[in-house]
């Protein structure tokens, strides 16, 4: 994979994960499945790449459509042809993200 930061960021990547405590496992949900899926077919068709949409909501402003919001929700768009292991690990490497904000 092309990097901005080269072999760096993989590197900083993996000595996270081996400092990294496990968490509590992932539970599916119904409420941000809908709100990711209202924003998944508004910004698609349109060409957009931004978690804004095209009504000028953001992720909170949908959440709250379906439940209601708390503190452990996050939000991480990534637009493109890539299967679920390619997106997570794009996620933990966070490339070019000085804070690594996506981990």
């Amino acid at each position: 994979m092309h990097t901005h930061e080269g072999p760096k960021a993989y590197q900083h990547a993996l000595s996270f994960l081996e400092k990294q405590r496990p968490l509590k496992p992932i539970k599916w949900s119904d409420e941000l499945y809908n709100a990711c899926r209202d924003h998944a077919y508004d910004v698609g068709p349109k060409g957009m790449t931004s978690s804004r949409g095209s009504d000028g909501s953001y992720p909170t402003k949908r959440i709250a459509r379906y439940g209601v919001l708390d503190s452990s929700w996050a939000d991480s768009c990534i637009f493109g042809a890539l299967n679920p292991m390619e997106a997570l690990e794009r996620l933990i490497v966070c490339d070019g993200q000085p804070q690594r904000g996506f981990r």
